[in-house]
Order: C-alpha cells, then sequence, then structure tokens
C-alpha cells in the first residue's frame, strides 16, 4: 500500500463530496452579501465653544477612542443648535454631535435624520450676577444687560426661552457666551449672565468647571438662586432640579455659601440617523469607561443613559441601554468582535451543509471503498463458476495471466488502514484462486506427460 492514504482519502471524499463542497462555497458567497460592511475608521465629533462643557468632554473621548484605532477629528461650534445643523446638512461631515437634552422641542430648522445615542451627564443652568447690579428677583432683568449666550447654541436656546417667559425684553439680551460671557461679566459689560455647564471638569472630574469656579471665586459675583425650579420643571419636562451641596465647588472657601437647587437640562450625544451602529456601540462603551467614576452629580455607572433624551434613539442605542452590549463586545476587543459580529451569518451555511456532510462522509465513504473491494471480486467468482462447470480448460492461460495482472494493479491501490483487512483478504484470495487455476494446469501438463 502508499504511504499518503491521507491525501488519497482526502481526494476520494472531494470525488465523492465535490457537489457539497460547492454547494457550500456557494451558500458563503450568498451569505455574505448579508453581512453588514465593516464600520468606519474615521469619525467627525461637533462639539461647543472651546472651553465648554461639550468640547473638554470631546477631547477625553476622542483621546479614549483613538486608542481603539479609530481617527477622531472634534469640530468646535457655537453649540447645539450649529451642531443640530451639521447632523442635517449634506455638505458636512460631522455624523456625531453634542447637544442639549430637549433641543428638538424648541429648534425650528430641519430636524430629519437626526438621533440620539444617550445623555452623558447633567449640565445645569448658572444664572451669575454683578452684586452691585441690584439683582433681586427674575424681573429685575428687565434693566439689565444679560449674557444670553452664543447664537446657535444651546445655553442661547434655554436663555431665551427662560427670558420669554419671564419678560425680559430682547433688547437686553448679549449674544456672548462662555469664557467671553465670563470675561464680560467681570468687566460689568453685561450684569447678568446665563450659563449652561456641568459642575465638573470633563476634563479631570475632581475639579470644578473652570468657568464656574471664576465665577464663584470672584467677590464681586455672585449666584442667583432658582427659586422656582419646580415651575420650571414642571413647564419644561425636558429639566430636571439638581442640589449643589453648600461648599462642593470649593469646601476650603465653601463655595457655594449655601445649598442651591438648580434646573438642569441633559448634555446628550446626537448622530446622523445612518450612523453604523458598530460605531455608536463603541462611542457608547467609551462613554461608559470615561464616566464609571461618575461625577458629583453623577453616581458611578448611570450614565450614559436613555434619561432625558428627546430625540429618538438609534436603534443599536437603545438596545445598549437596555441590554448592554453584545457578548462579544464585552469579551474581545472591539474590532476583533466586530468581525465575529459581522460574520456570525456565515456560520449559516457550514451549520446547513457542512455539518450534515460530515456526519455522512464517513459511512458513505466506508460504502463507496468497500463496494471498490467487493466488486474486484467478480473476477474471482467468474473464475471460480468455470472451474465448477469444467469450461476452465478454455482459457485456463489467460485466467492466470489475467490474475497476475489483478495482483500487480491490486499492490498500486491505495487503501487508508482501517480497511486493510478487506484489502488483505481480497489479494489472498486472488493469490488463492490463482493457485487453484495453476495447480489445475500443472494437473493438465501432467496427464500430457504421461500419455506421452
Amino acid at each position: 500500500m502508499k504511504k499518503n492514504t491521507f491525501i488519497s482519502l482526502v481526494g476520494d471524499v472531494f470525488k465523492i463530496y465535490w457537489w457539497a463542497v460547492l454547494l457550500v462555497l456557494l451558500g458563503f458567497a450568498v451569505a455574505y452579501k448579508f453581512v453588514a460592511p465593516p464600520p468606519p475608521r474615521e469619525i467627525t465629533i461637533a462639539t461647543g465653544s472651546e472651553n465648554g462643557g461639550y468640547h473638554r468632554f470631546g477631547i477625553q473621548l476622542k483621546s479614549a477612542l483613538e486608542k481603539q484605532g479609530m481617527k477622531v477629528t472634534l469640530v468646535t461650534t457655537a453649540g447645539t443648535i450649529e451642531n443640530i445643523r451639521l447632523l442635517t446638512s449634506s455638505t458636512s461631515s460631522v455624523s456625531v454631535a453634542f447637544g442639549q437634552g430637549g433641543a428638538e422641542r424648541f429648534y425650528e430648522g430641519d430636524k430629519e435624520g437626526v438621533c440620539a445615542l444617550g445623555s452623558l451627564f447633567y449640565e445645569p443652568l448658572w444664572v451669575f450676577y454683578r452684586k452691585d447690579a441690584g439683582l433681586t428677583n427674575f424681573s429685575d432683568l428687565k434693566h439689565l444687560k444679560v449674557a444670553a449666550g452664543k447664537l446657535g447654541s444651546g445655553t442661547r436656546m434655554l436663555s431665551e426661552v427662560l427670558l420669554r417667559e419671564n419678560g425680559i425684553p430682547q433688547s437686553n439680551w448679549v449674544s456672548v457666551g462662555s469664557s467671553d460671557a465670563v470675561k464680560a461679566l467681570k468687566e460689568n459689560q453685561v450684569q447678568a449672565l446665563f450659563l449652561v455647564a456641568p459642575v465638573n471638569d470633563p476634563m479631570d472630574r475632581n475639579k470644578p468647571h473652570p468657568d464656574v469656579y471664576r465665577l464663584m471665586d470672584d467677590p464681586q459675583i455672585a449666584l442667583f438662586p432658582a427659586k422656582r425650579a419646580l415651575a420650571y420643571v414642571s413647564r419644561l419636562p425636558h429639566l430636571s432640579v439638581v442640589t449643589i451641596g453648600e461648599g462642593l465647588i470649593d469646601l476650603e472657601k465653601d463655595y457655594p455659601p449655601v445649598t442651591e437647587r438648580l434646573i438642569s437640562p441633559m448634555a446628550t450625544l446626537l448622530c446622523r440617523e445612518n450612523l453604523n451602529g458598530d460605531i455608536a456601540v463603541l462611542i457608547l462603551q467609551t462613554c461608559r469607561q470615561i464616566q464609571e467614576q461618575g461625577g458629583w452629580l453623577e453616581k458611578a455607572g448611570d450614565f450614559p443613559s436613555k434619561l432625558g433624551v428627546t430625540f429618538p434613539l438609534l436603534p443599536e442605542a437603545r438596545q445598549f441601554h437596555d441590554k448592554g452590549p453584545s457578548f462579544f463586545y464585552k469579551i474581545l476587543p472591539f474590532w476583533a468582535a466586530n468581525m465575529v459580529n459581522r460574520l456570525w451569518i456565515m456560520a449559516i451555511p457550514l451549520l446547513t451543509l457542512v455539518i450534515p456532510a460530515i456526519k455522512l462522509a464517513l459511512p458513505t465513504y466506508r460504502w463507496r471503498v468497500r463496494r471498490r473491494i467487493a466488486t474486484k471480486y467478480r473476477v474471482l467468482m467468474a473464475i471460480d463458476h468455470k472451474i465448477v462447470d469444467g469450461t476452465i480448460m478454455n482459457s485456463l492461460d489467460a485466467d492466470i495471466a489475467q490474475l497476475l495482472l489483478y495482483e500487480d494493479k491490486l499492490a498500486k491501490i491505495s487503501v487508508p488502514i482501517m480497511f486493510a483487512a478487506d484489502y488483505y483478504s481480497l489479494r489472498s484470495h486472488v493469490r488463492y484462486v490463482r493457485s487453484r487455476l495453476e495447480e489445475i494446469k500443472g494437473q493438465k501438463e501432467s496427464a500430457k506427460a504421461a500419455v506421452k
């Protein structure tokens, strides 16, 4: 027998199952058509003003995503309103953006195709004023210049609602926000300002937001108490009431000097409705890692969340919030888990075709080899039949020559070791029949010699 019986086995199996191999390959080809394309490796995120909470959180998000192989471009903007415009623009490369919860209630532009990934943190509305301005109640703002936030910002959107509700004329509004508004208040260019900002600095959660601290630390500036916080929340249900405990901003300096209750929207992540679902999951997982320690207003594990989200959630984001990431995303690096997750559909032809074929392969192969061996006995049986009926003398020499040739062919056949018994049994039977023929031939020749 030949030594390369394994190669022969593979060849024989292929001869039997070539159609099954072809069918499986076609199944893989068809299944591949339904496999989602790999997620992009680049993403553009719109944040807000450079010193704002959105941009500072965006820097953290960019750094964390790039460690996982993403290329992230941050775009500074005026804020929420401009970000929504970028998400709906066909010429913009922005696919993810920060936005204030409840924005769609007041945004009058195109909102089609904008979805949400989730909320990230509370961002209270801080109303600071100059102590020498004589501000005792909200209506006193009618006599003051108020920094209402940049046009296109979430601060401007929320402050406009509150200023209109309280009858503060538009002539008092000054379109300046963030650090520029802080500077304007300190220089008495405005006497009050509206600032939507988180309590913590997103870049260092052990510290307060820098703009909030600068205002708290100025002896000429005070925080206006939100006495009617509950009324605002009842009228504007996308808002929450948060409690800023005495000394939360600075325990040593006792900022704020008394416990304050402020109204607060949620900072949320918005996206285009066609954002790749795997990228959405990656962003949410990364945000969860960034916020795993929580903040001064947020408990560990509370965010990202679907609470406070007013745009429709992206389906993959909803599944993430309801069920968490899939099994593979929990145990594998993102790109490895993504590949497994995308290619699971390729298992369909494997399960439906390959496994049954494997189960049938060995019995069928056994039958085929044994059948091939069994068919060789036809020659022996035909010769044996001629011996029995006495006609063997007519083809004695030819049958002996045929069996000798037959033995040479059998010696060249490659048979798996499991069929060795059948193989050697056939060879011994060939030798036995040939020996009988040679014995008959010898007897014939002896008889001829005796006659002579």
